[in-house]
């Protein structure tokens, strides 16, 4: 991992806190929320939220399950995992802020099993976006389009709440594993995914409406592509200025925008003032965002000398059980096929490269419990592509042809009609001149 970021959860929570209370403010009744916001000086309540000042919402809870999904079994974790962390999170520490439909069904909720059944996935909101930032931490972009599919269709499935979901998450795994400038982010989202072009356009006004999801994902891919010039506190200004759903668009933002300004100074209360008093605020965002980093980059944990007692979160098996211990120190379920030399697979296959951003799926992919619905799409769409391009340049060829193949030889002409001079000549027997 090029730029390990142990703060992406603090500064998820903090962007959330700050901009949670400028969340769809109406003017000009909120102009001078919106001025104070602008001067941060310390957290703010927003007019009709309960939120205190300082707490955060759905968007850092979300994540933070995420996350510890991702700690707990990488990229071998289910749909059925993650709906359990959801619901765990919730519980344990529960408050306001989710859509409001979302939070009856977390409070009436008896359980994940019930939750799952009671949930209507057809939202196209920025919900499954805004929760996929610690996905980027995954080494391989294409398990991480597969694994930000699964989880968003959870509760968004639609197209554009995928596709706002796993952009958001090849933006984090961009700004983690790659040496390239942030401004050539654009181009790499539309090189896996040609619907993604459209963010080679900057974005610029408040983010709501229909279609909020990719429209959250378009806003922040326009500060990620600046962060490397944009200071994180100038971001947040960028945000606040928009308008519409600032919390989320702060949030994911500066998830991403962190990690290439790991250095940036914020005003004290960022954190002094985060989740007063709650037992998930600062120092617990931080240990997690270095647990996370670490799942992600296994040559630091090999460094660290770490041997974990839980699954491996690359080559895992369950939890609990006894497997053998390789020799990076790590645990994991060996496959029948795989040679007693003491090597995980993965071992076998990264120590032979100089860093993870060039690792390649194994010759066994990872299985997902649920296929990419997505890919489907895609593929159909590239069938019908392909068959109108065709269409497009035989047709032209052929409509000549079956002209001429069906229509009948012209009629030759009558002969002239004969003349008094003509019948004359003929009755002598001359030729008529």
């Amino acid at each position: 991992m090029k730029y390990p970021n142990p703060f992406m959860l603090l500064r998820i929570a903090q962007a959330d806190a700050y901009c949670v209370a400028t969340e769809y403010i109406k003017f000009p009744r909120d102009a001078e929320l919106q001025a104070q916001a602008l001067r941060f000086e310390r957290y703010l309540k927003h007019p009709t939220h309960t939120l205190r000042p300082g707490q955060y919402s759905d968007d850092t809870q979300m994540s933070i399950a995420v996350a510890e999904t991702l700690i707990d079994k990488g990229a071998h974790a289910t749909s059925d995992d993650y709906l359990d962390a959801f619901y765990r999170c919730f519980k344990r520490d529960p408050r306001t802020g989710y859509s409001q439909g979302f939070q009856h069904l977390l409070q009436t909720s008896t359980s994940a099993v019930d939750l799952k059944s009671r949930i209507v996935p057809t939202s196209n909101k920025n919900g499954a976006a805004m929760r996929s930032v610690p996905i980027g931490v995954l080494p391989n972009v294409t398990v991480v389009r597969a694994v930000a599919a699964m989880q968003a269709r959870l509760t968004h499935d639609s197209e554009h709440g995928v596709l706002a979901s796993q952009a958001v998450a090849m933006m984090s795994h961009y700004a983690l594993w790659t040496n390239e400038e942030m401004s050539m982010l654009p181009t790499f989202l539309a090189d896996h995914d040609p619907r993604l072009a459209v963010f080679k356009r900057s974005w610029a006004g408040p983010v709501k409406g229909p279609d909020v999801g990719i429209k959250t994902a378009h806003a922040v891919c326009t500060l990620a592509t600046l962060s490397e010039q944009m200071p994180l506190l100038d971001t947040l200004q960028t945000v606040i200025d928009w308008g519409g759903d600032t919390d989320s668009v702060a949030a994911i933002a500066w998830g991403i925008a962190s990690t290439r300004r790991r250095h940036d100074t914020l005003p004290e209360f960022f954190e002094r003032d985060l989740e007063p008093g709650g037992q998930y605020g600062a120092s617990f965002l931080y240990d997690l965002g270095e647990r996370l980093m670490t799942t992600g980059n296994i040559r630091r944990r090999r460094a660290a000398g770490e041997n974990p007692t839980g699954s491996c979160p690359i080559c895992s098996g369950s939890a609990g059980k006894p497997r053998p211990i390789c020799a990076c120190g790590r645990s994991w379920t060996p496959y029948p096929s795989d040679d007693p030399g003491g090597l995980c697979r993965v071992c076998r296959r990264v120590d032979r490269l100089e860093d993870w951003a060039d690792y390649s799926l194994p010759k066994k992919p990872v299985k997902l419990d649920e296929p990419t619905k997505l890919d489907e799409v895609s593929y159909r769409k590239g069938v019908t592509d392909t068959l109108s391009m065709l269409t497009g340049l035989v047709v032209p060829l052929l409509v000549p042809v079956l002209i001429a193949a069906f229509k009948q030889p012209p009629s030759p002409p009558p002969p002239p009609a004969a003349t008094a001079r003509t019948k004359k000549h003929r009755a002598r027997g001359k030729k008529t001149p």
